[in-house]
């Protein structure tokens, strides 16, 4: 009986290392994913200003201060 007791404590270990694990990339790809977003919302928001004067810029705010 104490044998399976300690085999099934560890399988929950197990268990909850890989959950842990799983959670962590979820989390991690999450925050890649926002933080992508983040960079092409600027980008595309940038995008509006940079084509003025003939330049053609990323940053709207680099071509503003470039007169």
């Amino acid at each position: 009986m104490n044998s399976g007791i300690s085999i099934q404590k560890i399988e929950v270990i197990r268990y909850t290392s890989i959950m842990k694990k799983i959670y962590l990339k979820e989390r991690t790809i999450l925050f890649l994913f926002f933080i992508s977003i983040i960079v092409l919302g600027t980008i595309l928001l940038a995008l509006p200003w940079s084509w003025d004067n003939g330049k053609a810029r990323f940053f709207g705010i680099m071509g503003k201060l470039d007169f």
